[in-house]
């Protein structure tokens, strides 16, 4: 084409050229026409374009496909043609003047090639592949179509590039169709063109196969015949399986005619009993298939199945190897118990009777081998497989199996008759091997290998029995083998091989040498040259102290068989004696001796070298020595002598090596001083003397250790790496090793160094970090042992300039908000970049502290970067910054000023603004635009999110919800793009995104909000706020409040943690592996893992409920206060660095601190052991100058071992501070027991425990005694008790010890104790846990722990201060006597504290038979049900006045469920915080948690007191008391009288100021709806604005409101959403006037109780004059407006007075109600009275009067039953069987105020 148009413009130049300028404006036109390639159809709307000069036109072809241009200027032009869907084409065309031009166009369609290009789809090919491709130029897109909704086509549409392919799926949908045969069309369009692909369905049925029988659940049997049918629509064979689950488990049968169907019988073999199905397969097409519903085979059980091999697997002489198959184990079966093979020679049939294998139990069908041996060889055997289980066994086929006949059986004869070259022998034929003996004899040879080539000697031949044969021609001196032999048609037999020797000469032998000899032994050699042909019997020494000594006169046998050399020791021989020895070889032929030699012994010293020395330093140094000889007796001692002067010897300085040796030895001298000579000589000892070595010296070094400085490398601007070797440690053990390093030369450890460790040899390295950059540093290695400090060679290096270096190049692209700058980066100054960008300020000199943008790539090293969100007309100073190790580097200072303009400024998130993930932010900007919207987009480093797409740019505001699956991070920025122009993009500075940290403890989060490290409570904190601190302080520690400390993992950086005093469980402290203070202490710990802590230096863990602690980790750690924890030991052998230790114990707790090894804990200051279990202490290893204080008092021990130091210092008051028991005694010596009071230790002389009077008694004597009795008014002091280890009887009477705690738990066999008049106060017996009489008579005890005393059987706690008791643990207790002869303080203390804990609980005391209380006690005695029906008679409340009666049985006895406890709070409730102070409830209800919420009158509060909590949390109001001129704005409330609840759990409270408030959940501030806000005293009284002494609220369930409005006599009803009440009773007709004399109708009205389901209004009334205890009880029907009556009309109740709620609970009404005659409390008590019955009918539930007695006093005080009130039960409430009663005036508490809790009667 280029070359043709080329042409065509030289020939159109030339043309050109002949014609005139005139010529040349002549014009001329262009037409032709547009039709498609092969069709030739005309082409409509075809885009024609012409080109050339400077002429662009073009045109559209018109419905016959043709154009035209008209009044062209001559010359050449281009025409173009386009038409989707076709491919186009360029033309070249002249126009000449006047002429129009033609250029016609054929366009090719633009489609791709389809392979196939049709499709024919049937049942069993219901999709096809169409591949498309594309062999045009240019990407190809399409579309696919269809007309048919069961035909799909997938993908549906796509691109193809140029020569590429696609795959198009045609799937046909037959679930819709009929049979038949079905055409369609697929278009695949590709712009304006189209390709069609013909499709063509034929559908017909598809082929089937049916199963009618079995059926669903059939049930057969084995030998059942089972039919099979089948329906179908195909003709062939099928073949029909067994399927157990979906298993093929049978193959029924593999070839039956299939023809529309078909039948087949089968019968059931033996198999399993379980469900099965049958699956019929066509074998033409296996696809087609069914499967039936289970169907059940049930055999019943059955005996095994087995099957006998057919024959045997290998048979031999005398075995048989033969298989067996259980086919099954038996129908029901577990498992075979036993299987294999039964065989018999004669019985053809055999059993288990027969001989038999046996191959053990199997649990499931298996082949299996059974080995049968030791048959008879050549015998038929009948052989059959059995299998047996429970019901029997199983018999296969029987088979016969013959063994093959076997070799003879024979054996070699001894030889007899040997000489030089002849002997005898033969062999014994004792079997034949089932086959006839063809010959025998012996094989013989001069090998061992004797065999069948061997020479052989055939005997004549016997069938069995003995043969003999001559052997000749042997050679003299000969060793021969011999093997009798015997063959049959089996093979060979052979005997055993045997030997002998043919006669020979006597032996020759050599004496060779005597190699030494020493006082006592000598060693020998000897050869002997030749055996003389027959083996020897003998060889050795001969010898003697004549000459030519004989066997006979002395001999060392050396062995007996031959040998050439030999060496002999001679030993117990004479010293410096002469002897004589000669080698002797002896055998059958004689003995010979070799030459005769002689030697002398020695004296008897041993021989002795002083080889070298080496390892010489300052302490230390390596000799090598030799024994040479131990003188002819054992050495007792070697090694070597040394001194400081010539010839040592071992009476001055020695090193013994080793006591019995010969041989080299080395030993290592210690010890030695350094910079002196020693001398030095081996020495060995034996019997005989010792002798010595020869002498050498050495001399010491200095004992300094030695290194070296090697060099320096990798030196930068900040560090340095630098190395060096260790020469030696001067024979100490090394403390430290590393670098020094100064800008000044000589630099040591008191400057700055680096420890690389503290014990190595050979090189090591250090890296040196933080150093100033272009500065000259001095270096050395160092290296310390306990003498001094050593340094190598001083060495320098300079550090580089570091710095790095970089370009503001240009700020470019200024706008109103943003510019761009760029910049370069110079040099990195040897340290790796960390960070580079532009800093920019509106004032000089920014810095990286400002704003910066950060950018993160470049291109060889130039960056740029964008700089938005700045301030129209603004002058601004940028510079590029570049930041390493060494610090950072910045370019020069440019400026600029952005211009003005429209312009967007994004004003928050600001520069480094921390946002938090899960929140939401609110992104605002300032704009002087006035129109469109905005998208605002999240960007994090290169990834967006789009936020909005449609805020207005004028809302200058939108609230981002930040996703909780935000990255954490700080590359983040808003971009706002203006929606009407993109290119308008503003962008916010950088800011972080942080994490949150999950906080599910609301305590745990409040502590953290008040500490300023969160801002409110939602479960989360950023986690950026607290990953960095080092320490807490207290903001965690007390009030007992977190449950849960999930979210402390996120401190990674805490170094001190505080949370005691919590209510944590569990702790997970692993990844504050920086922790080194912790303090955990006062919480519920059950367990904690410390092994991450490894720098923990201070933990603080007692009162926990830990049963161990391990600290074996935590190696740094100095101080531990574990008190309080049940533990039993605990090891701190790694912790040799702890100063303080504190574990002390709960007194009497047998889990506490038994056992403690304090030998490695060399550092204690501070040492608190005290109430502990421990048995013993050693302080030996501890410093009397470190360890200054110290307490172990209250442990079992008697003796605490000490130096004589320690003793000395502590005698002379120099230990004030150490602290023992007052029976403990510090002793250097703890053999001996310390008894300082004389009387005690008289009495122990009397007993022959003791003889002296001297403070003393030796323990051994006392320590195996079993019972004591003690009657001493003159004892004091009982010190050394706790020595009687063995004490099974302990009796103490008259003792005066004072007010002290006695201690038995050292003598923890006690099994009797009796203490009767010894005046303690406090006793230990916890450990006591044989303990089964313990009595104690008039002494000052107050409390007694017998929990661990569970073997208990007699308790006796007479004239005690007692006055709680715990017997749930003493089961097995028999006799209990409690109380006294005279009032104890016991009864003293119920009385006057009015005590409602004065309770005993029996329901554990099954077999306690005597009970015998000797004072009036107000008690609830807690018993089970069988006892409360079967009273003991043995049980005696009072035994002293069985009529007094005092207390009661009960099965509940009262417990405290909120305010004061005096069990918790003690008697003391001056202190008494404010929330466990009830004050005066009003009123109080038990919500369906058990959770109590009351009216606190005058607290003025509503509040909550939690199950289960000890503190209450007020709801309402401001908790404090009120005064009478309190003005009404001052409080939320006043004087609460009570409260209700609506559906909505509204809260509506009516107080003093006569008014009623509501309260919406949540809300602490009320809204007045009823009463006025500021009333008038007349107000009051004016029934149509006020309220008069509001004393009671009801509400119903629809939320209605009744109002009792006491003062004004009346009842009220404020429907909801009202604005005023209307009269519910009287009627407001009733109502003459508002004077007290017409108000009795209803006078005084409280205690409202609404009966919702019935309609029925309860309330009280006062019939009397008395204006505050109504005594009526009225009942209203809100339906009939009536009052009726509660039995008759108005039940008057005399002198019975109603004084708080009533109840209605399950068909009773409940009421409180008691009367007054002359200042005493009558009747009164809480009664119920059944619904219609009258008042006579009632019943006393609870009272405070003793009805037998009438005793009481004027505060009402009960001394009869469980409940001990004054006054009376100011409030009660009934739920689920148990009632809950308020009581103001318990203990003169000043208002304290308890609730209780029993079990309604």
């Amino acid at each position: 084409m280029f070359k043709k148009r080329t042409y065509l413009i030289a020939l159109f130049i030339f043309i050109t050229s002949c014609f005139s300028d005139e010529a040349l404006e002549i014009t001329g036109a262009i037409s032709g026409s547009v039709k498609e390639s092969g069709s030739g159809i005309a082409i409509e709307d075809a885009n024609v374009s012409l080109k050339g000069g400077e002429s662009i036109q073009s045109t559209l072809s018109d419905s016959n496909g043709n154009f035209l241009f008209g009044e062209i200027t001559s010359g050449m032009y281009e025409l173009t043609v386009d038409k989707l869907g076709f491919l186009g084409e360029l033309k070249s065309v002249i126009v000449n003047p006047e002429k129009t031009s033609s250029s016609s166009f054929s366009l090719q369609k633009k489609i791709p090639v389809a392979q196939p290009n049709s499709v024919e789809l049937n049942f069993n090919k219901q999709e096809e592949s169409i591949t498309l491709t594309n062999k045009q130029i240019d990407l190809m897109s399409f579309t696919t179509s269809t007309s048919k909704q069961w035909l799909s086509v997938t993908p549906n549409s796509g691109s193809i590039a140029p020569s590429n392919t696609m795959i198009i799926k045609v799937i046909a949908d037959f679930t819709t169709l009929s049979p038949g045969t079905y055409d369609e069309t697929m278009v695949i369009n590709v712009g304006g063109a189209s390709l069609s692909i013909p499709i063509k369905i034929n559908y017909v049925d598809p082929p089937f196969i049916v199963v009618t029988k079995p059926k669903i659940d059939d049930v057969y049997t084995m030998g059942d015949v089972m039919p099979i049918a089948w329906n179908s629509n195909i003709e062939g064979t099928v073949k029909i399986e067994l399927l157990k689950e979906s298993s093929i488990v049978l193959n029924i049968s593999t070839d039956l005619l299939n023809k529309n169907g078909g039948a087949f019988n089968w019968n059931i073999p033996s198999m399993e009993s379980d469900y099965y199905k049958v699956l019929i397969t066509s074998k033409e097409n296996t696809d087609i298939s069914f499967t039936t519903e289970p169907f059940k085979i049930d055999l019943g059980p059955t005996k095994p199945v087995v099957s006998t091999a057919t024959a045997a697997a290998e048979t031999g002489i005398n075995f048989i190897k033969i298989g067996g198959n259980i086919e099954s184990i038996g129908v029901l079966a577990k498992k075979v118990n036993e299987h294999g093979h039964v065989y018999s020679v004669t019985s053809e049939l055999p059993t288990i009777a027969d001989s038999r294998t046996k191959n053990g139990e199997v649990t499931e069908p298996k082949n299996f081998i059974s080995n049968i041996t030791e048959l008879q060889s050549a015998k038929l055997y009948y052989i059959r497989a059995y299998a047996t289980n429970s019901l029997g066994t199983s018999y296969g086929d029987a088979v016969s199996v013959s063994t093959i006949a076997g070799a003879p059986l024979v054996s070699t004869t001894d030889p007899t008759e040997i000489t030089q070259n002849s002997a005898k022998s033969g062999g014994v034929i004792s079997g034949d091997g089932g086959s006839d003996i063809i010959e025998n004899g012996l094989f013989y040879d001069t090998i061992e290998e004797v065999s069948s080539s061997s020479e052989k000697i055939k005997d004549s031949g016997v069938k069995t029995g003995a043969y003999t044969v001559n052997l000749s021609g042997l050679n003299k001196g000969t060793k021969y083998y011999i093997v009798a032999y015997a063959q049959n048609s089996g093979g060979y037999g052979y005997g055993e091989i045997k030997s002998f020797y043919t006669n020979g000469d006597p032996p020759t032998v050599e004496t060779s040498s005597i190699d030494k000899y020493s006082g006592t032994k000598a060693e020998v050699t000897g050869k002997v040259t030749s055996n003389g042909g027959e083996p020897l019997v003998s060889y050795g020494i001969a010898y003697g102290k004549s000459s030519s000594p004989t066997i006979e006169t002395g001999k060392i046998e050396v062995g007996k068989e031959d040998v050439e050399s030999f060496t002999a020791e001679i030993a117990d021989l004479d010293i410096s004696t002469k002897y004589y020895v000669r080698a002797y070889a002896t055998n059958a032929r004689g003995t010979s001796y070799g030459e005769n030699k002689n030697f002398t012994t020695s004296n008897g010293l041993p021989g002795v070298t002083t080889v070298s020395s080496q390892g010489v330093n300052g302490s230390t140094a390596t000799i090598n020595g030799k024994v040479d000889d131990n003188g002819g007796s054992v050495t007792t001692s070697y090694g070597f002598a040394y001194s400081e002067t010539a010839n040592p010897t071992i009476d001055g300085f020695k090193l013994e090596v080793g006591k019995e040796f010969e041989g080299s030895y080395s030993g290592k001298l210690t010890a030695l001083n350094s910079s002196t000579k020693y001398y030095v000589k081996a020495y060995a000892t034996n019997a005989n003397g010792t002798s010595y070595g020869n002498e050498i010296s050495f001399t010491t070094t200095d004992g300094m250790p030695k290194v070296n400085t090697v060099g320096s490398r990798d030196i930068s601007g900040t560090k340095a790496t630098v190395t060096g070797t260790i020469v030696d440690d001067g024979g100490v053990n090394l403390s430290s090793y590393g670098f020094v390093y100064s800008e000044n030369q000589n630099p040591t450890i008191e400057e700055t160094k680096i420890e690389v460790g503290t014990t190595a040899t050979g090189g090591f390295s250090g890296n040196i970090t933080g150093l100033k950059s272009l500065t000259k540093y001095y270096f050395r290695a160092y290296v310390t042992n306990k003498i001094g400090t050593s340094y190598g060679l001083e060495l320098s290096f300079t550090t580089f300039d570091g710095m790095p270096k970089v370009t503001t190049v240009e700020v470019k692209d200024i706008s109103v908000t943003t510019v761009n700058a760029i910049g370069k980066i110079d040099s990195n100054g040897g340290e790796d970049i960390t960070a580079y960008g532009f800093v920019y300020s509106k004032e000089e000199n920014p810095t990286i502290e400002g704003n910066k943008t950060v950018v993160t790539e470049n291109t060889d090293n130039v960056f740029t970067g964008p700089i938005g969100n700045l301030t129209r007309l603004t002058k601004y100073y940028l510079k590029a910054y570049v930041t390493n190790a060494a610090g950072t580097a910045y370019g020069k200072e440019l400026n600029f000023t952005t211009i003005e303009g429209p312009y967007l400024t994004i004003t928050a998130p600001i520069l480094n603004q921390k946002l938090t993930i899960g929140k939401a932010f609110n992104i605002t900007w300032d704009t002087n635009k006035t129109e469109g919207n905005v998208t605002i987009e999240h960007w994090k480093g290169s990834v967006k999110t789009e936020l909005s797409n449609e805020t207005a740019i004028t809302a200058k505001t939108y609230t981002w919800s930040i996703s909780s699956s935000a990255t954490e991070g700080d590359d983040n920025s808003i971009k706002i793009t203006e929606n009407n122009d993109t290119s308008k993009t503003y962008e916010s500075p950088k800011f972080s995104l942080s994490n949150t940290t999950y906080i599910p403890d609301d305590e745990f989060e409040k502590k953290l909000i008040a500490a300023g490290w969160d801002d409110v409570l939602d479960d989360y904190v950023v986690t950026a706020n607290i990953s960095g601190l080092t320490t807490l302080g207290t903001a965690l520690a007390g009030g007992g409040a977190i449950k849960d400390l999930t979210g402390i993992e996120a401190f990674v950086a805490l170094e001190n943690l505080d949370v005691g005093q919590n209510e944590l469980t569990t702790v997970d402290l692993s990844k504050n592996t920086a922790l080194k203070i912790l303090d955990v202490g006062d919480n519920k710990l059950t367990e904690i893992d410390l092994t991450k802590l490894v720098s923990l230096t201070n933990l603080i863990i007692e009162s926990n409920a830990l049963t161990a602690l391990d600290i074996s980790k935590n190696i740094d750690l100095e101080e531990l206060q574990a008190s309080f924890i049940k533990f039993s030991s605990i090891d701190v052998s790694n912790n040799t660095k702890l100063k303080k230790l504190i574990i002390n114990g709960t007194d009497g707790d047998a889990s506490s601190l038994s056992t403690i090894d304090l030998s490695k804990n060399l550092e204690l200051t501070n040492l608190g052991l005290k109430s502990n279990s421990l048995t013993g202490l050693d302080l030996t290893n501890q410093s009397k100058d470190k360890l200054t204080a110290l307490d172990v008092s209250l442990n079992p021990f008697n003796c605490i071992l000490v130096t004589q130091a320690q003793l000395d210092a502590y005698k002379a008051g120099n230990l004030s501070g150490w602290i023992k028991g007052s029976s403990q005694v510090f002793s250097t010596d703890c053999t001996r027991t310390y008894v300082p009071d004389d009387y005690f230790e008289n009495e122990l002389i009397k007993l022959g425990y003791d003889d002296v009077i001297d403070d003393y008694v030796t323990t051994e004597n006392i320590i195996g005694v079993k019972t004591l009795d003690l009657d001493n008014a003159y004892i004091t002091d009982i010190t050394g008790l706790s020595s009687f280890s063995s004490l099974e009887s302990l009796k103490l009477k008259n003792l005066r010890l004072g007010e002290v705690l006695l201690d038995l738990s050292s003598n923890s066999k006690l099994k009797l104790v009796e203490l009767n008049k010894i005046e303690i106060n406090a006793i230990t017996i916890s450990d006591l846990s044989d303990l089964e009489t313990f009595k104690v008579y008039d002494n000052k005890i107050t409390s007694l722990d017998i929990s661990s005393n569970k073997n208990l059987k007699i308790l006796s706690l007479r004239g005690t201060n007692i006055f709680k008791l715990d017997l749930s643990q003493n089961i097995n207790l028999i006799e209990l006597y409690t109380g006294s002869w005279k009032d104890d303080l016991l009864s003293v203390i119920n009385y006057k504290n009015k005590d409602p804990y004065a309770k005993l609980d029996f329901t554990n005391l099954d077999k306690l038979e005597i009970w015998e209380n000797y004072s009036n006690l107000s008690l609830c005695i807690k018993v089970t049900q069988n006892q409360f029906d079967n009273i003991p008679s043995g049980w005696k409340k009072n035994y002293r006045n069985p009529t007094a009666n005092p207390g009661r049985y009960s099965t509940y006895c009262m417990e405290v469920v909120a305010g004061y406890d005096r069990e918790r709070d003690g008697l003391n409730t001056s202190e008494l915080p404010l929330s466990r102070k009830l004050g005066i409830v009003s009123k109080f209800v038990v919500d369906k948690n058990d959770d109590i919420i009351f009216a606190s009158n005058n607290y003025n509060t509503i509040e909550k007191w939690s199950k289960g909590s000890d503190a209450s949390e007020v709801i309402v109001g401001t908790k404090g008391p009120s005064y009478d001129n309190d003005r009404l704005e001052t409080r939320t409330l006043k004087r609460p009288t009570d409260f209700v609840y609506d559906s909505n759990n509204n809260l509506y409270v009516s107080d003093h100021h006569n008014r009623i408030l509501k309260f919406k959940p949540g809300e602490t501030k009320g809204t007045i709806v009823a009463g006025l806000k500021t009333p008038s005293f007349n107000e009051y009284y004016n029934l149509d604005t006020g309220f008069n002494l509001i004393s009671s609220l009801a509400i119903d369930s629809n939320d209605n409101l009744y109002i009792a409005d006491s003062g004004n006599y009346r009842i009220l009803k404020w429907n909801y959403l009202a604005t005023s009440p209307t009269w519910v009773y009287p009627q407001s007709g009733e109502m003459i006037d508002n004077s007290y004399s017409h108000f009795s109708i209803n006078k005084n009205p409280k205690n409202l109780y609404i009966d919702d389901d019935n309609g029925i209004l309860w309330w009280t009334k006062d019939t009397s004059n008395n204006n505050f205890y109504p005594n009526e009880i009225v009942k209203y029907d809100l339906n009939t407006k009536k009052r009726t009556g509660f039995a008759t009309d108005i039940q008057n109740l005399n002198t019975i007075a109603i004084t708080s709620k009533i109840f209605y609970y399950n068909g009773y009404m409940y009421f409180e109600a008691y009367g007054q005659s002359y200042g005493y409390l009558i009747n009164h008590g809480l009664y119920k009275l059944k619904m219609g019955d009258s008042y006579d009918k009632k019943e006393i539930i609870f009272s405070n009067i003793d009805q037998d007695n009438g005793y009481s006093d004027s505060y009402g005080v009960n001394i009869k039953g469980d409940l001990i009130f004054s006054q009376r039960y100011d409030s009660f409430y009934i739920k689920d069987g148990y009632i809950y009663l308020y009581s103001y005036y318990t203990y003169s508490t000043s208002g304290a105020g308890s609730i209780f809790k029993t079990k309604l009667p």
